[in-house]
């Protein structure tokens, strides 16, 4: 019973660490524009008096969806100049859901094809994660699909969270119109802050540069 106790103990000591170094590594990851990994961030806070070895602070990177990012050529996907109604950002980056169906989250990217460029939406579950739909131009019908494709799939989804930017796409009055239907809560991200949806942007990052997604198409 007195191990129970204290290694309990030692766990609630370990989250209250990981709190503060979570703290320090965003503002060192951010500060130095994402473009460090665990390495570099590690060697980072060490260097200021923190110490946290690299398996630590990769562990609490993927809590937080950090991941580096990898210069690439930009094309965007995002037209948040509209003057659609907007959500308030009510998922708040709390991206570690206690249980199934608690929040959703959606995004857009393209892929390059020999066909083409095609753009791909996703619908993720938080929790589980979960992602779908595909098109060749970005447009309502894109968002809707991906999103309806996943209802399909769960029933337990009344009161969820739905969380995206503030794209056109999703501000469009059918799209509201369907989660209105759905009785879903939307989220959108603040005003050019990508920290709002850091997790599935991370996801579509790795996504595009696997292997995998040639095979799909």
């Amino acid at each position: 019973m007195v191990t129970i106790v204290g290694s309990r103990t030692q766990q609630v000591k370990r989250g209250r660490q990981d709190q503060i170094l979570k703290t320090e590594v965003l503002r060192v990851f951010t500060k130095h524009k994402r473009i460090y990994g665990s390495p570099r961030l590690s060697a980072k806070l060490k260097k200021v008096g923190i110490f946290a070895g690299e398996n630590r602070v990769t562990r609490l990177m993927r809590e937080m969806g950090l991941r580096s990012i990898i210069q690439r050529k930009y094309k965007a996907t995002t037209n948040s100049k509209h003057n659609k109604p907007v959500a308030t950002n009510r998922l708040n980056r709390k991206f570690r859901p206690s249980r199934l169906n608690q929040a959703w989250a959606g995004d857009i990217t393209y892929i390059q094809t020999k066909q083409g460029r095609l753009y791909l939406a996703i619908v993720m579950d938080l929790y589980s994660r979960h992602w779908l739909g595909m098109s060749d131009r970005i447009n309502t019908n894109l968002v809707m699909r991906a999103l309806e494709s996943a209802l399909a799939q769960r029933t337990q989804y009344r009161g969820m969270l739905f969380h995206s930017d503030r794209g056109v796409q999703y501000a469009s009055e059918n799209y509201q119109a369907l989660l209105t239907q759905k009785v879903i809560v939307n989220s959108m991200s603040r005003k050019g802050n990508c920290w709002d949806n850091a997790v599935v942007e991370s996801f579509l990052h790795s996504l595009s540069k696997s292997g995998y997604i040639t095979e799909i198409l």
